[in-house]
């Protein structure tokens, strides 16, 4: 961690007196919409949708029961909701709550699959109104950032620059993105890393996790959770079993411990 914030503290220091040596200006970076700004917007696009009728009243329903929670002390979560169930919107609401309340810098939406990631994306780019082109950034092997920053060289350098060390409010990326920056002995890949602390990150299809990195995977994000103030969540429709518990049976060794279930009666949801 320490080693993430010197790497990333000397590229932007070099960046910056190059760049003000041939300008006279620092390049820009970060910015964005403040959090509550996203959350207004986004409560905004959540007030249009119909609640009343059919399985729209338990997509109404879970995304109220979840931010009810976003209060709770940082740490692991889970969120068990059946597909088709809203739980893309829940989690992005639950998420911003709970940064919000405990004072954390970003969101970090973390996917195993491009198409769900640009799939994702767009909806949260739609879901925060004006602020959404800007909030969201995309990183991975198969984003054209050339094409969002609709070749404006401006948005497309800056957009570039974000994605060095994720210095953006909501991070939309892939599961080997991330797991890079926990692991990589890379610099560039390591300047992300003092990003994710103080984060609310978001494991969408968490069951996908590869299986050979299970257990370092499961480590560095408790680590995580345990002393860089950062909330984990679980997010799938089928949780896998990385929890340790008193039941040798049924327990993962070396798993997350005291995980709070989000959705407030996940079998019923399934059941329905």
């Amino acid at each position: 961690m320490l080693f993430s914030c010197l790497v990333d503290a000397d590229y932007i220091d070099t960046e910056t007196f190059y760049a003000q040596h041939e300008s006279g200006l620092a390049q820009q970076r970060g910015g964005g919409a403040s959090l509550p700004h996203l959350r207004a917007a986004l409560n905004q696009h959540l007030a249009t949708f119909d609640t009343e009728t059919g399985i729209n009243q338990l997509r109404g329903h879970i995304p109220r029961e979840v931010r009810n929670k976003a209060g709770m002390t940082p740490g692991c979560f889970s969120l068990t909701v059946p597909t088709g169930g809203g739980k893309t919107l829940a989690s992005l609401a639950f998420a911003l709550d709970h940064a919000i309340t405990h004072g954390m810098d970003r969101v970090i939406y973390v996917i195993p699959f491009t198409s769900i990631v640009e799939q994702n994306a767009a909806v949260f780019r739609k879901a925060l109104g004006k602020y959404g082109a800007d909030a969201v950034l995309e990183n991975h092997s198969t984003f054209d950032a050339e094409k969002s920053s609709k070749g404006d060289k401006d948005s497309l350098d800056k957009l570039r620059r974000d994605s060095e060390n994720w210095d953006a409010p909501i991070i939309v990326t892939t599961s080997v993105q991330f797991l890079e920056s926990l692991f990589a002995a890379k610099t560039s890949r390591c300047r992300k890393l003092h990003n994710i602390a103080r984060s609310v990150v978001i494991l969408d299809e968490a069951q996908t996790m590869p299986l050979p990195l299970l257990r370092p995977s499961v480590a560095a994000l408790d680590e995580l959770a345990l002393n860089y103030h950062t909330s984990i969540v679980l997010c799938t429709a089928t949780q896998p079993a990385l929890i340790e518990t008193d039941d040798a049976e049924h327990s993962f060794a070396g798993g997350f411990k005291g995980v709070e279930e989000l959705a407030p009666d996940p079998k019923n949801y399934t059941e329905n």
